[in-house]
C-alpha cells in the first residue's frame, strides 16, 4: 500500500484523487482474497487503479511505474 499512497500524492488535485482515496477507505473491509481484484479493477462507486491510470494518466511515466509496483505489492 506504500506505492498506492505515492499514487495518491501524485494524483493530488486531479479527478483520480477521490477514487484512490476511496480505495484506501474501503481496503480495511476487504478480505485478502479479493484485495487485488478490488484495487486493480475497482467496485461500486470508485474506479480501480487500472482505469485511473488509463483514464487520467495514460502518458505519465511516474504513474505507470507506480502502477507496476502496486501490482507487485498486492
Amino acid at each position: 500500500m506504500d506505492k498506492l499512497n505515492l499514487m495518491l500524492i501524485h494524483a493530488r488535485g486531479t479527478p483520480a484523487e477521490g477514487h484512490i482515496e476511496a480505495i484506501f477507505e474501503k481496503s480495511g473491509f476487504w478480505a485478502p482474497e479479493i484485495m487485488r481484484e478490488r484495487v486493480l479493477l475497482g467496485g461500486s462507486g470508485y474506479k480501480g487503479i487500472y482505469e485511473i491510470c488509463t483514464t487520467w494518466f495514460p502518458e505519465d511515466n511516474v504513474m505507470k511505474e507506480l502502477y507496476k509496483q502496486v501490482c507487485n505489492e498486492i
